[in-house]
C-alpha cells in the first residue's frame, strides 16, 4: 500500500504547522483589529469602567437578566444590586468567567445570586465548540485559565485556542466577517444595538432587561424527547465559583428560574425536579432562595428564550426579595 500524500506526513508537519499557526496569528489580529464579532467584550469593558458597588451580585444565564427587577429588589433589601449573565448554552464555564471578571474590577459583593434555568446544569461547552462561546470570550485569558484549572483534556485547550482561530468556512465566519460585506454589516448592526442599549442597561437596569411580551406566539424550544440531567463541566465550575466565593467571604444562595409547564413532558418534570434537588444536596453551601422547581405557564413568559414578562418579574423579584431578608435574618439569630 502506497503512503498517501497528506500535510500530516511526518516531514511536512512541522512546516504545515508553522503555516497554520502563522495564519491563525494573522485571523486572531484581523478580528480584534476589525472587531468582527458581536461585541461581547464591549459590554465586559463597560462593565468594567462604570463604578459597580452591588452589595448583591446576580450571575446566571439570561433568565437572570430578564428576571430580575433591580430596582424593586433594591427598594425591598436596601442592597444595591447588579446582574451579570451570559447565555445559557454557555454553561457553567461562562458564569464562572464572569464572576472572575467582575471580582477582578469591583469591589467585592456580600451576596452572590446564582439563577438559572434547570436546564442549564446540563450544558457541557467542553466538549461542543458552541460559535457564540468564542464571540463571547474571544481572546480572555481567563478562558485559557479556567479551562486548565477544569483539567480538560489538550485537544480541548488546542480547539478552543487555535482551531477557533482558524476556522474552515463550513464551520465558522471569521473568513466572511472580513472579506463578505453582508456578514459584517450583521455584526455591525448588532454592536450598533449594543451601542444604544448597553450603557442605558448597564447603569440605568443594573445590567437587566425587563420587557413585556415581544413575540404573539410562544414556540417551546425544549425538545419533549431531551434528557436533562447535571454534567461534569457544571459541578466542576459550580465548586469553582463556591470556592471563589468562599475565598471572598461571599454569601451565595441559589434560584432556579421559572420553565414553561407546555414545554415539557411529565418525566422531564420529574428529571429536572430531581436534578433541582441533586444540586442542593450536593452543594448545601449554595443556600436556596427559591427550593423547588418553578412551573410557570407559557403566557408568563416574554418570548420562547425562558424570558419572563416584566409583571411576571416582578412577582419573582418580590419572592427572591423576600426571601433573602428571611435567610439573612435567620443567619443573624443563628450566630447571636
Amino acid at each position: 500500500m502506497g503512503i498517501r500524500s497528506s500535510i500530516f506526513n511526518s516531514n511536512k508537519a512541522p512546516r504545515a504547522l508553522i503555516l497554520f499557526l502563522a495564519l491563525a496569528v494573522v485571523f486572531e489580529i484581523g478580528v480584534v483589529h476589525w472587531n468582527c464579532g458581536p461585541d461581547y467584550r464591549w459590554r465586559k469593558q463597560l462593565v468594567r469602567k462604570t463604578p459597580i458597588e452591588a452589595d448583591a451580585l446576580f450571575l446566571g444565564d439570561s433568565s437572570s437578566i430578564r428576571g430580575v427587577d433591580t430596582a424593586l429588589f433594591e427598594k425591598m433589601t436596601g442592597r444595591s444590586v447588579f446582574v451579570f449573565g451570559a447565555m445559557r448554552k454557555l454553561g457553567l464555564l461562562s458564569y464562572y468567567l464572569l464572576l472572575l471578571d467582575y471580582l477582578n474590577h469591583h469591589p467585592t459583593p456580600r451576596t452572590l445570586v446564582l439563577m438559572l434555568l434547570p436546564i442549564t446544569w446540563d450544558v457541557e461547552v467542553g466538549n461542543h465548540y458552541w460559535h457564540e462561546f468564542d464571540n463571547y470570550f474571544h481572546g480572555d485569558p481567563l478562558l485559557f485559565h479556567a479551562l486548565g484549572e477544569a483539567g480538560l483534556r489538550p485537544d480541548l485547550l488546542f480547539r478552543y485556542f487555535v482551531l477557533s482561530r482558524l476556522p474552515t468556512m463550513a464551520r465558522r465566519p471569521y473568513l466572511k466577517d472580513m472579506v463578505f460585506a453582508d456578514r459584517r454589516a450583521l455584526f455591525k448592526a448588532e454592536n450598533a444595538k449594543l451601542r444604544t442599549q448597553g450603557k442605558q442597561i448597564i447603569e440605568k437596569g443594573k445590567g437587566a432587561l425587563l420587557v413585556e411580551a415581544t413575540s404573539p406566539a410562544f414556540l417551546c424550544r425544549i425538545n419533549k424527547k431531551e434528557v436533562f440531567g447535571i454534567s461534569r463541566e457544571s459541578r466542576v465550575f459550580l465548586r469553582k465559583i463556591l470556592d471563589k466565593a468562599r475565598a471572598y467571604g461571599i454569601d451565595v444562595y441559589y434560584v432556579s428560574a421559572p420553565v414553561a409547564r407546555e414545554c415539557l413532558a411529565d418525566w422531564q418534570v420529574k428529571d429536572l425536579d430531581e436534578t433541582n434537588r441533586r444540586i442542593q444536596q450536593e452543594f448545601p453551601e449554595m443556600r436556596p432562595l427559591q427550593p423547588e422547581l418553578l412551573l410557570y405557564p407559557k403566557d408568563s413568559f416574554s418570548d420562547t428564550g425562558g424570558h419572563l414578562k416584566r409583571s411576571e418579574a416582578v412577582r419573582l423579584t418580590t419572592g427572591l426579595a423576600e426571601a433573602l431578608e428571611r435567610s439573612a435574618a435567620q443567619k443573624i439569630r443563628q450566630k447571636s
